[in-house]
């Protein structure tokens, strides 16, 4: 039986990478249960299910409640069950579907062409939208870039963008943001940029 239900929406959402390389290296067992930790838009999922017996089992897990949805709409759910969630929280996942074991899992990790295209989702420089940045829950970029200190704007920049101008970008922010808040992707480039 086919992984999907009203055709794949992988080319609309995100095209998976060595995909045929990833069935031929993950699958070793056509009745496994396997874990998708970044499932995306569902295209490596769609594509282990289709390779699975009807005893074969995916889990998706992703932080992004659009991704969630996307897969969801693509999977038969009855073979794969999706989870929004982060995948260093899979060991917890597993337990709460009380799976103690998996035959592979597979990580493609980074944010997905989508996600930087789409300007309502507040992760594209190309063009301006909301400063947001968010997969899900937690604290938007925006609330970050007004109210974080230098010192933690600095560490966000050297240590987590490796960034060469860290000390400099975190002081333009400052600046800029005593004369108007920092709202949209746009004004954050044009402050790095300057």
């Amino acid at each position: 039986s086919s992984p999907l239900r009203s055709g794949n929406v992988t080319p609309e959402y995100h095209r998976p990478v060595l995909l045929q390389e990833v069935l031929d290296l993950l699958i070793t067992s056509r009745d496994g249960c396997y874990l998708d930790a970044t499932v995306g838009g569902g295209g490596h999922a769609a594509a282990i299910l289709s390779k699975l017996s009807d005893r074969g089992r995916l889990i998706g897990l992703d932080p992004d409640p659009a991704a969630i949805q996307a897969a969801s709409e693509s999977l038969v759910r009855d073979r794969a069950k999706l989870i929004q969630g982060v995948f260093w929280n899979l060991g917890a996942a597993l337990d709460d579907l009380n799976i103690a074991q998996v035959d592979g899992v597979l990580f493609d990790l980074g944010v997905s062409s989508r996600q930087i295209d789409d300007p309502n989702r507040g992760f594209s420089y190309r063009h301006d939208g909301p400063l947001d940045m968010r997969m899900g829950g937690g604290r938007s970029a925006r609330e970050i870039v007004n109210s974080a200190s230098f010192e933690v704007l600095l560490h966000i920049f050297r240590e987590y963008g490796e960034e060469r101008r860290a000390a400099a970008i975190a002081t333009a922010i400052c600046a800029r943001r005593e004369r108007a808040p920092i709202l949209s992707t746009g004004d954050l480039a044009a402050i790095v940029r300057s």
